[in-house]
Formats: structure tokens, C-alpha cells, sequence
């Protein structure tokens, strides 16, 4: 269980990241070949998250930021409904043609943004807890 806890407690380097990623990526071609795949769809969705989690506590900010693609993907979904209500036909289309397409972009920037982020250093151990270790 202390394995399971470190790791989802953990950093998440470059290398791994951009590993996982890739592996992630090729998994969702795989996963689109199934004809029912409701139920990896959503094991999928919590491996991006944890690696959202890890690469961003790796990077200093809050793990909790590992979800912000979901609420600008739904706010950018409502606004195009909301301006889609007020335009003619032809306007919609253009629009709903256009919001999955942004909506891809900023996805595909959130996660090349966390890949690319510098790494914050490890936090050296304290004088006094090292001396404790080496006795």
C-alpha cells in the first residue's frame, strides 16, 4: 500500500511524463478500436489525471490543476451554445466546427505545457535529519 501511496504521492519527471503520454496516446487509438469502451474510457480519463497530478506537483504548482482542461472545455461548450442561439445557420455550423478544434488546442497546450515546464529541485533534507541518517 506504501508502494500505491508514494507513487500517486510522487513527481513525475520529463522523461516519464513524455513516456507516459505517448503511452497514454497510443492506448486511446487502441481503446477507440473496442466497440464498447465506456468503462476504459473512464480508467483512461483517471490515468491522464494522475499524471496531470504528478507532473504538476512536480513543477510546484497544485495537483488539483491537473483537471482545468475539463471546465474550460465545458465553459468553451456554453459559450458556443449560448452565441450559437443568437446567430443564423450558417454561423452555427462555422461554430460548432470550430469549438471541438479549439477545444483540442488548448487540451493539446495544457499538456505540452506541463511537459515542457522546468522541474522544481527536490527540497535538500534539513542538516539535522541527514545527520541522523548517517548516524
Amino acid at each position: 500500500m506504501n508502494v500505491i501511496k508514494g507513487y500517486l504521492l510522487g513527481r513525475c519527471r520529463r522523461p516519464e511524463y513524455w513516456i507516459t503520454v505517448v503511452v497514454l496516446t497510443g492506448l486511446n487509438v487502441v481503446q477507440n478500436l473496442i466497440p464498447s469502451h465506456n468503462a476504459l474510457l473512464w480508467l483512461h480519463a483517471v490515468a491522464w489525471f494522475l499524471l496531470a497530478s504528478r507532473r504538476c506537483r512536480d513543477i510546484g504548482w497544485s495537483p488539483w490543476l491537473g483537471l482545468l482542461p475539463i471546465p474550460v472545455g465545458m465553459a468553451i461548450v456554453i459559450a458556443m451554445l449560448a452565441a450559437a442561439s443568437q446567430l443564423e445557420r450558417a454561423a452555427e455550423l462555422i461554430m460548432f466546427n470550430i469549438a471541438p478544434v479549439l477545444i483540442l488546442v488548448l487540451w493539446c497546450g495544457f499538456w505540452v505545457v506541463l511537459g515542457v515546464w522546468k522541474s522544481k529541485p527536490l527540497d535538500a533534507p534539513a542538516a539535522q535529519t541527514q545527520a541522523e541518517v548517517f548516524g
